[in-house]
């Protein structure tokens, strides 16, 4: 299978399964590099390879002021860039393109804020799995230096004003993730991975929700802090 052909028939999702994304991004971002490459100093690259994306995408198609020297640099840079994308690829997931999976590639570990302290991370640490989306689809899930998702909605929250009882549906992907031991810590994890909601009635008339009314006191400033 060529990368062309990969990407010509690919739909633009950023599905886990999909090749599509898993090709366009690594090359992307080789090709921002070489656009930053072109313009700017040794010591800006790294800055300005994450600035340029927005004119990256238009020199894909054009160079209409002159961006390269010629056409001809810019298609081979192009080229030059897909070749070390694909490079990279194969040495990271074999040479075979149809296993180029982007859950291969784009995995979500959830860290905990004490994980790098010695080994608590061994401890505290969970998730890992491959996810989809990237840092521009509507399921945005980031994409950090080593591809991995890096940010995104790892809490999502949807309300439906009709619901009867009143509730919300709500998942949190983290979970409790400052109470290691607790058995909430990741039981969410997996539910938040396929897209599934969990419901929180809300109300008094809920079965277990008691209700608790504080009252100030009168004629005194007794403890009030």
């Amino acid at each position: 299978v060529a990368a062309g052909e990969v990407l010509s028939d690919w739909d633009g999702k950023s599905g886990a399964e999909s090749i599509g994304p898993t090709v366009f991004n690594v090359f992307y971002r080789t090709w921002c590099r070489r656009v930053a490459e072109a313009r700017f100093e040794a010591d800006e690259i790294e800055l300005m390879a994450k600035g340029a994306e927005a004119v990256a995408a238009v020199l894909l198609d054009s160079d209409a002021h002159g961006w390269f020297v010629d056409e001809a640099s810019r298609r081979g840079e192009i080229e030059s860039a897909m070749r070390e994308a694909l490079e990279t690829l194969s040495s990271r997931l074999g040479e075979e393109m149809r296993d180029w999976r982007w859950s291969r590639l784009h995995r979500m570990p959830l860290r905990h804020v004490l994980s790098a302290r010695g080994s608590l991370g061994e401890l505290l640490d969970h998730g890992g799995a491959g996810v989809g989306g990237d840092m521009v689809t509507v399921g945005n899930t980031g994409l950090g230096p080593d591809w991995e998702a890096a940010s995104g909605a790892g809490y999502r929250h949807v309300v439906d004003l009709a619901d009867d009882p009143p509730g919300l549906w709500t998942i949190d992907g983290q979970g409790q993730s400052g109470q290691p031991g607790s058995p909430h810590y990741d039981d969410q994890y997996a539910e938040w991975l396929a897209g599934e909601l969990r419901f929180l009635p809300l109300g008094s008339e809920v079965a277990g929700v008691s209700v608790q009314e504080l009252e100030p006191r009168s004629g005194t400033d007794e403890g009030v802090g």
